[in-house]
């Protein structure tokens, strides 16, 4: 029999050791946002990660970026992103604002309004479209880009003095499988006082 001594030292690391194991192990994580006109939390699945925020209350707007996951063979990730904008003229309801970015849409290669209707995020009505497209996704495509075939999917409703826009960008192959983490996404989204 092989006897083997511990002693509290060798413990104490043993436990650490397990529970940076254990904390590193993925999974899904919260994101807060307490800064800028707009303050919520959601939980972003495994592999996704904010990548950009930009609190512009000068201009009366936040916006956090999400850049999802990269699926196998898929040439871009999925794009999703949680925009806050102060009510004004140009924006002074969801309808108005969705209407807008509608119009806009229409003139891409290709648009087709797959589904406009309401629906509910955070105990609040929300108006949503979904739409394909052909879309280059870098700011500065060249000659030998193709446009991808995309779906986008955005959601707007007010809250306070606020219109709020979350939305996902994501090919039109891997949008199924997208949409999953962007609903799981929606079912966690609060808005904080």
């Amino acid at each position: 029999m092989i006897m083997i001594r511990i002693n509290k030292y060798s413990l104490i690391i043993l436990l650490v050791l397990i529970s940076v194991l254990v904390m590193n192990c993925g999974g899904p994580t919260t994101y807060i946002l307490t800064r800028g006109i707009g303050h919520f939390s959601i939980e972003l699945p495994d592999g996704y990660r904010v990548s950009m925020v930009e609190n512009r209350e000068d201009h009366g707007y936040t916006n956090v970026s999400i850049v999802g996951i990269k699926r196998e063979h898929e040439e871009i990730r999925a794009a999703l992103g949680v925009l806050i904008s102060e009510i004004d003229d140009n924006y002074p309801d969801p309808t108005s604002t969705l209407e807008k970015i509608l119009h806009m849409y229409s003139n891409w290669p290709d648009f087709q309004l797959i589904e406009r209707s309401l629906i509910e995020v955070a105990g609040i009505q929300a108006e949503q479209l979904i739409v394909y497209v052909n879309a280059f996704h870098t700011p500065h495509p060249s000659p030998d880009d193709k446009p991808i075939p995309t779906k986008i999917r955005g959601i707007y409703f007010k809250y306070g003095n606020n219109i709020w826009n979350i939305s996902m960008n994501t090919s039109e192959t891997s949008y199924e499988l997208d949409n999953v983490d962007f609903e799981r996404i929606l079912d966690t989204f609060r808005i904080l006082e």
